[in-house]
Parts: C-alpha cells; structure tokens; sequence
C-alpha cells in the first residue's frame, strides 16, 4: 500500500499538468480564417473567391472586477489597417466566456471540458430565420501540434431545414477553439455543399508562436483570391528559399522599382526598403525562428507572402 501510495505521488503533478497552450489567456494570440465566396468574371465563370479575416486579441481590461482580453479583427493581411473592436474574451478554467462590449451580458462560448454526449446550444442562422438547436460532442480525439496533442471535440450536426446541403461540421480544438474561428459559436454558419462553401481556420498563433495550421488545404494563413472583373493579378517576385535560415532571395519578375516589407505575426515591421534591381538578398539571420509575412507593392499591385525562418 505504500509503494503504491508513494508511486501516485511521484506521477501525480505529471498528470496534472496540461501542456495546451489555452490561446484565450494570452493577450497576443491571432486566429486567420478564409471563407469563400462566388467570385466570377468573364474568363473564369466559376470562380470561387477567397478572403481572410485575423481575429487578434490585444492587451486587456477589468470589466465587472473581472479581466477580459480585447478582441480586434481586420482583413489587412499585416493587421494594420482597418482595424475594428470585437468585442471580448476571457477564459477560466476550461471555459470561455465572449462579451460584445463592456456592458452587454456575458456568453459562453467554449466548455474544454465537455465529454462524449454533453452538448451545446447554438443558434442557427437558416433562410432569414434563427433556430436554436443543441449539437452533441459524438467523439473526442487527438491533434498533434509543436509535439503536443491537443483534444478535438466533435460534434453532431444541428437539427435544421435544408439539410443535408446545409451542415456546420462543427470541431472545436482544445485551447484554441473552432475549426471556423473563434467567434464561430457566437454566429454558426450552415455551409452549403453544393457549391462548395468553406469557413475555415487557417493558422493560430500565441506568444509569438506558430500553432495550428490547415495545411492539409492552405499553404499559406492568409488567403486572398479575387478576381477583378478586367484581369488578374500579375505576379510580382518568384522568393527561395522558403522556409529559409540565413537569407532569402527575392526575384523581381517585372524589373522596376518595388516597395519591401517584412512584418511578423503580430503586425511590427522588421525590414522595410525598396528593389531596384532584378534580384534581392534579405539577411534574415538575426530574425528568430517563426512565420512573417513580405509585403510586396508596384504601383497599385500588391503581392503577399508567408515567410519561415527556420
């Protein structure tokens, strides 16, 4: 009975401890998610286009002597412009609670602790109409991200009209939320399949750190493919390697003069200069290991890419 007593003391803070990192507790996390659209012009009839909005939380505030993280989003791919107040978020324990300003009631939006056959209610937004129906977690799984598993919550679909062309495919991923985003629970959006529609988590981040990424279907976190009714964009520069260590080179495909910028994820320029010739060298050795994004602008034709410093 000792030896036993003595082993469950020696393993027990091992299983206590939980190496998930709860993207809702920092005041620096960012969530991108794409979502599709009908998009046509003359030479491309089917066309699906793509935008992306970041949901980043920055710094915090006492709201009812409790502490929430401001919550901002914006479609500018460096988060720097347009800019707009989301509301807030605080976290505790395993739940997370969503505020749309300082004086409205508080909503829970995530329960990390729920097991197979606890549910949830959301509210459907169906035909100009609003249904409230419960969905039921049908499985939890593992995720690997950094070398840690992350639990995923599965849950059934909703019960509404239209179906089964209209689905949520709703999975919530342990300590960062959706596969849809994070505001997902607040507004549930039935995907149509019959044309394909998607809402989708691209890639998170925390404390400067690169955590999940639907790279399975995204190469890049943020996406933006919109045709313009006269023509598409011409690319600007052909960039290697990447991921890179020590430099990155950049090829000027149209040979004029171009303005440079590199960000990291949280928006802070690192390099910014002008190409005047036909091939770039950047040194990126004293940047830390992480993903940034290079922003490329000739006239009014603006190129973005995801950079990796390994």
């Amino acid at each position: 009975m000792k030896k036993l007593l003595l082993y469950f003391l020696i393993f027990l803070p091992v299983i206590g401890f939980n190496q998930v990192v709860n993207h809702f507790e920092n005041t620096n996390s960012q969530w991108f998610v794409a979502s599709n659209f009908i998009n046509t012009n003359q030479e491309n009839p089917s066309h699906l286009g793509v935008k992306t909005w970041i949901h980043s939380t920055i710094g915090d505030t006492i709201i009812d002597n409790s502490n929430w993280l401001k919550l901002y989003s914006s479609q500018d791919s460096l988060f720097q412009n347009n800019i707009l107040s989301s509301g807030f978020l605080r976290s505790e324990g395993s739940k997370v609670y969503y505020k749309s300003d300082a004086t409205s009631q508080s909503h829970l939006i995530y329960d990390f602790s729920l097991d197979v056959g606890d549910s949830t209610l959301y509210t459907i937004s169906v035909a100009f109409d609003t249904i409230p129906s419960w969905i039921y977690v049908n499985q939890i799984d593992t995720i690997d991200i950094n070398g840690e598993p992350y639990r995923r919550f599965h849950f059934t679909e909703p019960d509404i009209p239209y179906q089964p062309f209209n689905i949520i495919k709703e999975v919530w991923i342990e300590g960062i939320g959706s596969v849809h985003g994070p505001l997902s629970p607040l507004y549930p959006m039935p995907l149509d399949l019959e044309w394909g529609q998607r809402i989708d988590l691209t890639c998170s981040f925390s404390n400067e750190t690169h955590y999940y990424h639907f790279a399975s279907y995204y190469t890049e976190c943020f996406v933006y493919d919109v045709l313009d009714v006269k023509n598409l964009q011409k690319e600007l520069v052909k960039i290697y390697p990447n991921p890179a260590k020590d430099f990155l080179t950049i090829t000027n495909l149209q040979n004029d003069e171009m303005d440079v910028e590199i960000t990291n994820n949280l928006g802070q320029t690192i390099l910014n200069t002008k190409i005047n010739s036909n091939q770039y060298k950047v040194d990126i050795r004293n940047l830390k290991k992480g993903v940034y994004f290079l922003k490329l602008k000739q006239g009014d034709t603006i190129q973005i890419s995801k950079i990796i410093k390994e």
